[in-house]
């Protein structure tokens, strides 16, 4: 899978918020926590994690909720 390097998605999400406002979710699974923590750290906005989301039906209910996903391949 082709990734990002956090630091890209860092930039994306500060100027997106600055710009326009709203709340940041970043959302992944075990193998991610590390990742998803260190972009959280080192955001200047806040940022809300979602490791290990328990179930699909979870998954799709915060996914409904938002108005933009940035995602990989």
């Amino acid at each position: 899978m082709k990734q990002w390097p956090a630091e890209r998605y860092g930039a994306v999400v500060q100027q997106l918020v600055h710009q326009n406002g709203g709340k940041v979710v970043v959302i992944g699974d075990g193998e991610e926590a590390a990742l998803c923590r260190s972009l959280a750290q080192s955001s200047s906005v806040p940022i809300h994690l979602a490791i290990q989301v328990p179930s699909l039906l979870t998954l799709a209910g915060i996914l409904k909720r938002c108005h933009l996903v940035i995602g990989n391949d």
